[in-house]
């Protein structure tokens, strides 16, 4: 991994080598991290964590692996940029995987800072880019796994090899002001058949959200009692009660679908689910023909 440490205010720890114990605090370029965009500075954040996780009270910045620590609680602070390696080789253990915090309880993690995973040789090698590659696992980014009483709050994730974030096993976790900005384009789904689905072809985002989708194709699909056979909501809500509304969100524009035909489960074959303040734009249906048949 690489570390842009620009960021960080080294002037509030002691000298090189030696945590600002007044503090509590331990800081990865006491370790060697070297922060120049170039050097794998892993070594260097796996020493910072043993200091961290061996003390009483410490705050680890910027980054943390697995427990338990003999502290009550630990805290991470990110305050510059994490970056991924861009060599698969170094994923040879473990492809599932970029930064796991595992079995660490009264976790907090917060900071200002980003976290890159550096994901374009992946995304580029991808068997759904190129088709003459095999499907393999590419890693989540930031993976927590059984940590419970977890506090996540104030970080940039982007560029993720596959998953972004992912929370697993953990309980009374607490997460907010997480940016994910979406980014997506210049997508084709051709030539597939959908039996039974809830969702045909979906495009869904948070409100609240930032970025794009533009630029997709869908063609030649068939689908055989499919309860929402076209489906595009910008106002997505995982939840039972009804998500606060909000004015920013992913723009979508330029989408086809042409060539759509088959049953529908529901009466209701399209829904476009827009938002208010950023509303979905360049919408061209051709060739739809899609009959609603009661089961």
């Amino acid at each position: 991994m690489e570390y842009e440490a620009e960021i960080v205010d080294s002037t509030r720890y002691d000298q090189l080598g030696t945590p600002a114990t007044s503090l509590g605090e331990v800081n990865v370029e006491n370790f060697g991290a070297k922060g120049d965009g170039v050097t794998d500075d892993t070594e260097a954040f796996k020493t910072a964590w043993e200091e961290t996780c061996s003390s009483n009270t410490a705050v680890l910045v910027p980054i943390t692996f697995s427990g338990p620590c003999k502290s009550d609680s630990v805290k991470l602070k990110i305050l510059g940029t994490i970056k991924a390696s861009e060599d698969p080789s170094d994923y040879a253990k473990d492809r599932s995987r970029w930064l796991l915090f595992h079995n660490i309880k009264n976790f907090q993690v917060e900071g200002q800072g980003t976290i890159d995973g550096n994901g374009k040789i992946w995304w580029k090698n991808s068997c759904k880019i190129n088709i003459t590659q095999p499907c393999t696992m590419a890693p989540t980014a930031v993976s927590f796994v059984q940590c419970d009483n977890l506090k996540v709050y104030g970080l940039n994730v982007q560029n993720a090899q596959q998953m972004h974030v992912t929370f697993e096993e953990s309980m009374n976790v607490q997460a907010s002001n997480i940016m994910s900005e979406a980014r997506v384009s210049n997508v084709m789904v051709n030539t597939a058949k959908l039996i039974g689905t809830t969702n045909g072809v979906r495009i869904k985002t948070w409100q609240g959200g930032s970025g794009y989708a533009e630029n997709i194709v869908f063609q030649d699909i068939k689908m055989e009692n499919v309860s929402n056979p076209i489906i595009i909501d910008q106002n997505y809500c995982d939840q039972e009660t009804p998500c606060k509304e909000q004015n920013s969100a992913v723009q979508i524009r330029n989408i086809v679908y042409k060539n759509i035909t088959g049953t529908s489960a529901t009466k209701m074959t399209t829904i476009f689910n827009c938002s208010k303040t950023l509303p979905c734009q360049g919408i061209v249906q051709k060739d739809i023909n899609l009959v609603y048949k009661a089961n």
